[in-house]
């Protein structure tokens, strides 16, 4: 009997006991499965994050190059990395290759190229220079920056406001037929929904059957008459002349030419373009990756009927022998 109940009261005393155990277990259980979900959010917000500030870094272009890789350890600590204003300006012109020529550039080593269009001294002068410098990419001493406004060329006040800017500045003018040129243009107009006119009704003067050389797909196509108005500032041996149709046919031979223009080392090889038979065109070799321009670049242009294209050809051949008298070159635009 005593057994008995000593048997009973150990029995009943351990099942609390037990119990507790339990509920503890359970408990830090509980807790571990907390902890390690909180873990999985915590690293997959430094994820985020990460890719995150990698996009931002890309998108803008404070890489050493073009291809969003990680840059070498020294890269944030050179103090010499910096925005500087440009030693060479693309000035034009629109539609004729002034895209292909930046992105071309890229492949040098020692030149770094503005992103974005900044047309600072034909639309955008008064917002200062210093919001001229933030549009410039980050570059190391040594290193040449170059920016493309492809609307400076045929702005009446871009020559004097740059002039003004740095009189001894490289410029840059790239040129193509000049009618297949404002095709092109008013091609990307259309597209763009900046175009309500026909387009044989917008470039010429029923009055007078003369091309309408006020419009705007007109207007750079002069080529003549824009670069008169820089030579009064610049001698044209501060003016190189890109050939837009050779720069589609033979790149390299081009760029070679730019190197020579701006005094760099000849970096850029040949094999680094490679024709795209698809698209038409030459992309270019970025270390193991090739690259090519935007969808928009090499597009189809608006069908244009063949007596209206041969009319704006005969008013654009005096033109264009003036041009080429001016620069000292013929180019084969036949």
């Amino acid at each position: 009997m005593i057994y008995a109940k000593l048997g009973s009261m150990v029995d009943t005393t351990h099942v609390p006991l037990l119990a507790d155990e339990a509920s503890s277990k359970s408990q830090v259980t509980c807790c571990h499965r907390k902890v390690t979900r909180l873990k999985v959010i915590g690293i997959g917000v430094v994820c985020t994050l990460t890719v995150l500030f990698i996009m931002k870094a890309c998108i803008s272009l404070r890489w050493t190059d073009r291809t969003c890789n990680f840059p070498s350890s020294s890269y944030e600590t050179n103090i010499n990395r910096k925005r500087r204003l440009p030693q060479s300006i693309i000035i034009g012109v629109r539609k004729a290759g002034t895209g292909a020529l930046r992105h071309f550039l890229d492949l040098h080593p020692d030149v770094i190229t503005a992103s974005k269009e900044p047309n600072f001294f034909s639309f955008r002068y008064e917002n200062g220079f210093d919001w001229y410098k933030r549009l410039m990419p980050y570059s190391s001493e040594g290193q040449m920056t170059i920016e493309k406004s492809s609307n400076n060329f045929h702005n009446e006040q871009a020559p004097g406001r740059t002039y003004d800017f740095n009189s001894t500045i490289k410029l840059i003018v790239v040129v193509r037929e000049p009618v297949e040129r404002a095709i092109s243009d008013y091609t990307q107009r259309v597209i763009n929904n900046r175009s309500r006119h026909n387009f044989e009704d917008a470039v010429f003067n029923h009055r007078t059957g003369e091309i309408n050389r006020d419009y705007i797909c007109i207007r750079p196509s002069l080529y003549h008459t824009n670069l008169k108005r820089w030579l009064k500032y610049f001698p044209l041996s501060q003016i190189h002349i890109v050939d837009g149709e050779n720069m589609k046919r033979k790149p390299y031979d081009e760029i070679y030419k730019v190197e020579e223009f701006l005094g760099l080392s000849h970096q850029v090889r040949k094999e680094q373009f490679v024709f795209n038979a698809t698209k038409g065109f030459f992309c270019f070799r970025t270390s193991s990756v090739v690259e090519c321009l935007r969808e928009n670049k090499g597009r189809q242009h608006i069908v244009i009927s063949q007596d209206i294209k041969d009319r704006l050809k005969r008013h654009f051949q005096p033109l264009n022998e003036l041009f080429f008298k001016q620069i000292g070159q013929r180019f084969d635009w036949s």
